[in-house]
């Protein structure tokens, strides 16, 4: 709830401080872009905005799951959520926050050779290029996701068995000590009666 407030809020009572000082940092950034007079800055500010309101209401929430769980020490190495906000902001950072350094260095010559090595295209082609672009940064987002997640399975190792069915737990009582439905259906023994006649 807090962080649905003031972006970066729920890090911060989380104990992630780093994590929510940069998340309200680029917040304000990006809400004062979005009131600039450049109609390209505008854009990206309001991108910037939407973007890390989301990332940090649901980083909050699974963070605090995390810790109940006791893994938030791994998670916190190989976070899906941070490497899905950096692919979805900026040309494949997503990718060296998780060790991928040579798709990551791909992916972003690729898209600044699309941006700025095509001559600029107005009209329906520009739409086109531009909503290619948006699909190739969802696309990368949930690859990143899909990347963080292998990662973290990995260094989780594998889940616990579950108990197989049928089987009861091992008992500590040692075996001369009868249960209690053992002293419950024996029946018990009853003692002799001594009687004392006086003697006149």
């Amino acid at each position: 709830m807090l962080s649905l407030l003031v972006p970066g809020a729920g890090q911060f009572y989380c104990g992630e401080t780093g994590r929510g000082w940069i998340t309200l940092g680029f917040w304000l950034l990006g809400l004062l872009c979005s009131f600039w007079s450049r109609e390209g800055l505008r854009g990206t500010g309001i991108i910037v905005v939407t973007v890390l309101w989301i990332f940090s209401f649901l980083d909050a929430y699974f963070t605090a799951i995390e810790i109940n769980r006791g893994q938030h020490a791994h998670v916190n190495v190989q976070n899906p959520r941070v490497a899905v906000t950096l692919n979805l902001l900026t040309a494949g950072f997503g990718y060296f926050y998780l060790g991928e350094r040579a798709k990551g260095t791909v992916i972003f010559v690729a898209t600044q050779i699309v941006r700025f090595g095509l001559p600029p295209v107005t009209g329906y082609g520009g739409g086109v290029v531009s909503l290619a672009l948006i699909v190739a940064q969802m696309l990368m987002g949930a690859d990143a996701y899909r990347v963080a997640r292998l990662q973290l399975k990995k260094a989780l190792g594998p889940p616990p068995e579950p108990p197989v069915a049928g089987t009861s737990k091992a008992s500590r009582i040692p075996g001369f000590v009868p249960s209690t439905s053992q002293m419950q259906s024996t029946s018990p023994v009853p003692s002799p009666v001594i009687t004392c006649d006086r003697i006149p």
